[in-house]
C-alpha cells in the first residue's frame, strides 16, 4: 500500500517534470478531430439552409445563384456580342469613338465556370431525383 502510494506520487512528479510526448500528440490529435467535427457540423447546417432556400416555391426574388448567372450572361454578351458590333459600327460610320468599358474576362470566366459547374451538378441531382 505505502509502496504503491509512493510509486503513484513519483509517477505524478515525473509526469509534471518530464511531459509525455504521446500525451501531447494525443491531445493535438483530439483537438484536430474536434476542429474537423465542428467544421462538419457547420457544413451540415449550411446545407440545411440551402435546402430550405431552394425548396421555397413561393419566392418572388432571385436567388444569388440566379442573379450571378444573369450577371455573367450579360457580361459575356456585352464582351463578345455587343461591344464588337458597337465598335465596328462606330468605326464604319467614322463617329468619334468613346471607348466603352471592356471587362476583365479572366475574372469573369473564373466566376462563369464555377457557376456552370454548379448548374451541372444541380441538373444531375434533379435528373437522379435527389432534389
Amino acid at each position: 500500500m505505502i509502496v504503491e502510494s509512493i510509486i503513484s506520487i513519483i509517477g505524478t512528479i515525473f509526469d509534471r517534470v518530464l511531459p509525455d510526448k504521446n500525451r501531447e500528440d494525443k491531445q493535438k490529435f483530439l483537438q484536430e478531430i474536434q476542429h474537423e467535427l465542428n467544421q462538419t457540423e457547420l457544413a451540415k447546417s449550411q446545407l440545411e439552409v440551402n435546402k430550405e432556400e431552394a425548396s421555397n416555391p413561393n419566392r418572388k426574388w432571385l436567388s444569388w445563384r440566379e442573379l450571378t448567372g444573369y450577371i455573367c450572361a450579360l457580361a459575356v454578351g456585352w464582351q463578345y456580342l455587343v461591344y464588337p458590333f458597337l465598335d465596328w459600327f462606330v468605326r464604319l460610320y467614322g463617329l468619334t469613338p468613346v471607348p466603352p468599358v471592356q471587362l476583365d474576362m479572366a475574372q469573369l470566366s473564373f466566376l462563369l465556370c464555377g457557376m456552370l459547374g454548379l448548374s451541372v451538378s444541380k441538373s444531375y441531382e434533379k435528373s437522379k431525383g435527389l432534389r
